[in-house]
């Protein structure tokens, strides 16, 4: 205890009620900032749902896109505007294959 955690989230303590665990080790809170933000999602001709994630961090930001639930690609950025216009790639590339 007192000890400053390196993690950019801390994690939520134990408590002892009685001889009654009450732990939530492995339930960690984030701060908002740090949240993943969805950056654009598309329902495709075939049905098929594809959405890209935006997982900023202290040092870069990360960006990723799914088909359905199966990462399809991602990538690290110093700049969140660099994430933000490959995620802006992404998109007009399966715009312009689910068009023609």
């Amino acid at each position: 205890m007192g000890e400053e955690s390196a993690l950019p989230f801390q994690p939520l303590t134990a408590r002892r009620h009685g001889g009654i665990i009450s732990a939530m080790a492995s339930v960690y809170t984030t701060p908002p900032h740090l949240r993943p933000v969805q950056v654009w999602r598309l329902h495709l001709p075939d049905g098929a749902v594809a959405n890209c994630l935006l997982g900023p961090t202290t040092h870069v930001t990360s960006v990723a896109w799914y088909l359905g639930d199966v990462r399809q690609d991602a990538a690290g950025f110093e700049q969140r505007e660099d994430a933000e216009r490959w995620a802006e790639d992404v998109r007009r590339m399966l715009m312009a294959t689910a068009s023609g």
